[in-house]
């Protein structure tokens, strides 16, 4: 993976590997600790907006060795809160961004992407009636390192 989250088109692929990516509200409901590979805001095309793309804030972490990601789809003045709010309980300074700060939300949501990669994210999966939540917890700066070979129990 690039810093800009895009894969490597000149490293060779791996095609018989068991890589998985899997959406955080396809997860149990519980609490659970992932490294983060990276996180930014991306656009995508949808075709139900008037310009025919749609921006969202994505988290890529690896939780027990699985791709795991959580999407924010901005698409909302709700949404838009909800990741805003996610992003201050680990740590941002959200209070001061915006417009009266000259700080505009995108360009500090991408700055937090950067920040946090390599980082350890706590969250919590939560399903209430057909609703699946997921809730950030903590930002680590301490990373999770896979065992080393001497480590393993086989």
């Amino acid at each position: 993976m690039t810093v800009s989250g895009e894969p490597d088109y000149e490293k060779q692929v791996d095609l018989n590997s068991n890589f998985r990516s899997t959406k955080a509200t396809d997860l149990e409901d519980g609490t659970y600790l992932g490294r983060i590979e990276n996180a930014w805001i991306k656009e995508v095309n949808s075709p139900v907006t008037a310009t025919g793309k749609q921006k969202i804030f994505e988290i890529n972490m690896v939780v027990d060795g699985k791709s795991v990601q959580i999407s924010y789809w901005l698409k909302s003045d709700a949404n838009f809160k909800r990741c805003l709010i996610n992003l201050q309980k680990l740590g941002f300074d959200v209070p001061q961004w915006g417009p009266m700060f000259d700080r505009p939300y995108l360009v500090e949501m991408d700055k937090a992407g950067l920040e946090m990669r390599g980082k350890t994210l706590s969250f919590r999966k939560d399903t209430n009636g057909e609703y699946r939540n997921i809730v950030l917890m903590a930002l680590s700066a301490e990373s999770i390192q896979p065992a080393s070979e001497d480590e393993l129990p086989f």
